[in-house]
């Protein structure tokens, strides 16, 4: 059973805030995969799509 981190919490919560996950990054001192995979991983124990990523133009 997969339950919610609250590293991964703070790590969405830092990146709704900041308006980027390279800006959420920063701040808390890891890099913009971590906090990626600590959004991806959120989104799958809560069974939601929290962002939707756009590719690069």
């Amino acid at each position: 059973m997969m339950q919610y981190r609250l590293d991964d919490i703070l790590a969405f919560l830092q990146a709704m805030e900041t308006g980027s996950i390279g800006a959420a990054a920063q701040p808390m001192g890891l890099s913009k995969s971590v906090i990626s995979k600590r959004i991806t991983d959120l989104g799958v124990v809560s069974k939601v799509e929290l962002l939707h990523r756009s590719p690069r133009e």
